[in-house]
């Protein structure tokens, strides 16, 4: 199992912080997207031009919704560790929200999801500031991006694949964040069922970002046709995924900028569905662990931060010279060559946890 990637490659960059912008009202309006392959003739990302065929005889379909966080600590490693739970997973549909141009570039570069998935975006795009980012096993039949009202830019990603001769309709969607913003959360919620609830054969992969147990049946509510697929399996289950307790990383970089700590033990995260064919069969939670890292120096740990704005300038990929063709980094040895910038305590891939999901037809 191979990487092909080598941070090296792509100079100095630094995590930019998203937490200032404001951009009020409707982002844009509805756009089409294409869907993108690598091409590894030309060895290149490349716009996916082929009618897309229904795939037959698929039995099982497995959905991964996660909430990257774009905060600034351990950038590099956090990405390289969800790409890694991406490689032993293997989802046959993938939304990554909260996802950036630095995010993707670095996805980019891993052999697995080239050689295995079509993405809804290769050059970021639609991931100023950020975004939901489509990672799928199928070719799409259509993509499209919808505004919603926000203070941050959220929009809600909305695609179709073909699947045993049947339409199934991906839908992905980042609430707004701030504990303040419930009151527009709820809005968004209404806002995002309206827009796919005439779907059949419909899966929903929602970061609700809500805070307390109130307010996220609220939000959830709003999606009256769909079902909870983490309930449908774990109906008596208390697993949540925003825990401070077992997860501090989002408090460390509230205290270093002088702010008061969260405490939050919230399920803001779902996989819902809408459909007579498929049923959820398993369910789980990835990226609960911390990331083993091996300790570095201060001036190391500055030179791997200062690495993103770098990424955040490149817009398109471009053709690899021959050296960057013969990397082949291997799990393990991405362990060890993966730098952290915090030594103040464990480094998960997110502060949200993912949700991984199983259906069966």
């Amino acid at each position: 199992m191979e990487f092909d990637y080598d941070s090296g490659e792509l100079g100095e960059i630094q995590a930019p912080d998203f937490t200032s912008i404001q951009t009020p009202g409707l982002s844009h309006a509805v756009k089409s997207l294409d869907s993108h392959y690598y091409n590894d003739e030309v060895a290149r990302w490349q716009k996916y031009q082929n009618t897309p065929q229904s795939t037959k005889g698929q039995k099982t379909l497995s959905f991964l919704s996660w909430n990257l966080w774009c905060g600034k600590s351990s950038f590099e490693i956090r990405t390289n560790e969800v790409a890694k739970i991406i490689v032993e997973h293997s989802p046959d549909v993938i939304a990554l929200h909260q996802a950036n141009a630095a995010i993707l570039r670095i996805l980019q570069k891993v052999r697995f999801i080239r050689d295995h998935y079509y993405l809804s975006d290769f050059d970021g795009s639609t991931l100023s500031p950020v975004g939901v980012l489509f990672l799928v096993k199928f070719p799409f039949s259509e993509i499209t991006l919808r505004p919603l009202v926000s203070r941050t830019g959220r929009e809600i990603l909305i695609a179709q694949i073909r699947l045993n001769k049947t339409d199934i309709w991906i839908n992905g969607a980042c609430l707004e964040s701030r504990r303040q913003s419930s009151e527009m959360r709820l809005n968004q919620a209404q806002s995002t069922n309206m827009k796919i609830a005439n779907q059949e054969n419909s899966f929903l992969l929602l970061s609700a970002n809500s805070w307390g147990e109130e307010e996220t049946r609220k939000v959830i509510t709003c999606y009256r046709d769909f079902t909870d697929a983490w309930i449908q399996v774990h109906p008596d289950s208390k697993d949540c995924t925003i825990d401070t307790t077992s997860n501090e990383m989002i408090n460390r970089e509230i205290k270093l900028k002088n702010g008061v700590p969260q405490r939050r033990h919230d399920r803001a995260d779902f996989v819902l569905y809408k459909s007579k064919i498929w049923h959820p069969i398993s369910a789980r939670l990835v990226g609960t662990s911390p990331i083993e890292t091996p300790s570095l120096t201060k001036s190391e740990g500055q030179a791997v931060e200062a690495r993103m704005e770098v990424l955040e300038r490149k817009e398109q990929p471009e053709v690899e010279t021959a050296s960057e063709k013969s990397i082949a980094t291997d799990l393990e040895k991405l362990k060890v060559s993966n730098k952290s910038s915090n030594n103040l305590g464990p480094i998960y891939p997110s502060i949200h946890y993912g949700v991984f999901v199983e259906f069966s037809c």
